[in-house]
């Protein structure tokens, strides 16, 4: 939210009701959204996950890509692009998520419940607007109680993971994931952690707890640490042994942290360019335009709208279709059904 309209409404004591609406709109795509991961390093990251795996089985051989956390899809549009500029065209994209943020036993676990929230709708626009085949996409929606299940593999007929995201955050959830990823490790995949190690600080388990538990009680898998895209992340070759096979210590795994991936530098006189989610005429683009040029006029309206809701005069989702319909009517913004 930003800080003049956070003031405002903090001091006309409607700051509740505000966010509430902020959120809403931000779950539904209208509001400006930064992705979650660093897409340049985790690109990189993805590239050389897959040239790993080419390198020990023929291209045809790699299976599905399989993220867990999807919110707005940033990591998902990165697998694609990678994915389809290595010509592996036949790998699918699936992704789990509720779209409805982090579930409310989050909380027991030191999470916010509705934390990342990105809804079904607004996550596909997305990945469009990003040139994303939605063709090879397949979303999961539901709580992973729901959607981990044997039903799953079975419709969506899950046969081989080559790559695996476990951007879950919770220590429960990424449990579920990993026992659910385990039958589709056939000879290795690349198994990537986006929140490994964030509950130590705090003395609380998390992904890491999970996979050393997971390790434990599948002797039959080994795990090598590869380079990672950022401090908190990890990333590993996991493969799945011959039988009789002695595996190597796992603390030598977890303790050993390869140098994080290493990105091209600019040319002498350039700087670096990044990806940018939207351009000059898209509504965050323009939205954040406003923002600079009528702080207080915004603000005022926030307030106003967070008044509409605390009264019971408009529910949080009438607003939404409410402001929808007028931008879009009066052109203000574009359509916001198709950004």
């Amino acid at each position: 939210m930003n800080p003049l309209i956070r003031e405002v409404v903090t001091t006309v004591g409607l700051e509740k009701p505000a966010r509430h609406i902020y959120r809403t709109l931000r779950a539904k795509g209208l509001t400006p959204w930064a992705p979650l991961v660093p897409e340049e390093a985790f690109s990189a990251c993805v590239r050389q996950a897959v040239e790993t795996l080419q390198e020990l089985d023929p291209p045809e051989a790699l299976g599905d890509y399989l993220e867990f956390g999807v919110s707005r899809g940033s990591s998902m549009a990165c697998t694609y692009r990678i994915l389809r500029s290595a010509g592996l065209r036949h790998m699918r994209l699936i992704g789990f998520d509720s779209f409805e943020g982090l579930p409310p036993e989050a909380e027991r676990e030191g999470w916010a419940a509705g934390d990342f929230h990105s809804s079904y709708e607004a996550t596909r626009r997305y990945l469009k607007r990003r040139r994303v085949d939605l063709d090879r996409v397949m979303l999961v929606k539901g709580w992973f109680k729901d959607t981990l299940t044997e039903k799953t593999r079975q419709d969506f007929q899950i046969g081989t993971a080559s790559l695996i995201m476990v951007d879950c955050d919770i220590y429960s959830a990424s449990k579920d994931v990993l026992n659910f990823c385990e039958p589709h490790i056939r000879r290795q995949a690349v198994v990537m952690f986006d929140d490994w190690g964030d509950r130590e600080e705090k003395d609380e388990i998390g992904q890491k707890e999970a996979f050393a538990e997971f390790l434990a009680d599948h002797p039959d898998l080994a795990a090598e640490p590869m380079p990672a895209y950022s401090p908190q992340a990890r990333v590993f070759l996991v493969r799945r042994l011959p039988e009789g096979t002695e595996r190597h210590s796992l603390k030598r795994a977890f303790e050993s942290v390869p140098d994080p991936i290493s990105l091209p530098k600019p040319a002498p006189g350039r700087a670096p360019t990044y990806h940018r989610v939207s351009d000059r005429n898209s509504y965050p683009h323009r939205l954040r335009q406003l923002l600079l040029q009528r702080n207080v006029v915004t603000a005022v309206s926030v307030a106003a709208l967070a008044g509409m809701i605390a009264i019971g005069l408009y529910t949080q989702e009438a607003l939404v279709e409410l402001l929808g319909e007028y931008w879009g009517r009066n052109n203000k913004f574009g359509d916001l059904t198709t950004n």
